[in-house]
């Protein structure tokens, strides 16, 4: 599709191939949401937390929810088997959130906060969660 000509010391593209891919979009939200499935349950927990928190969040929001009991009252009894690691505690939060980050799919932001890489990152995660109740 893109190449770089160093007979002619400059980029080339195929414009007929580009414009043939189709759903470019929809390719990268599926490429996210397997690489969010492939990392921990709770990591993936997490990010659900925080991604029905909004595009940016504190940790410390993220951290009492996950270790509230009833959050784990409020989830669906299809989910709870996917929710294994509730409650989580603060230190595991904090690992979890430290993996999302070194996983690429959210940024670390000053007092404590966090925000995700991508808006599509965040819609990715989410709709893992969809994933999972379609799936029942």
């Amino acid at each position: 599709l893109l190449s770089f000509s160093f007979s002619s010391n400059r980029w080339e593209w195929d414009v007929a191939s580009i414009n043939s891919l189709t759903n470019v979009s929809d390719n990268v939200m599926q490429i996210l949401v397997r690489k969010i499935e492939s990392l921990k349950m709770d990591v993936q927990v997490a990010l659900i937390v925080a991604a029905y928190l909004g595009f940016s969040f504190s940790i410390d929001v993220v951290e009492r929810i996950l270790e509230s009991t009833d959050f784990l009252k409020s989830i669906p009894n299809f989910l709870k088997d996917k929710f294994w690691p509730l409650p989580m505690s603060k230190r595991d939060t904090h690992k979890a959130m430290a993996e999302a980050s070194r996983s690429g799919l959210v940024d670390v932001l000053p007092e404590k906060k966090f925000k995700f890489s991508h808006d599509r990152v965040q819609q990715s995660v989410l709709s893992t969660l969809h994933e999972y109740e379609e799936r029942q």
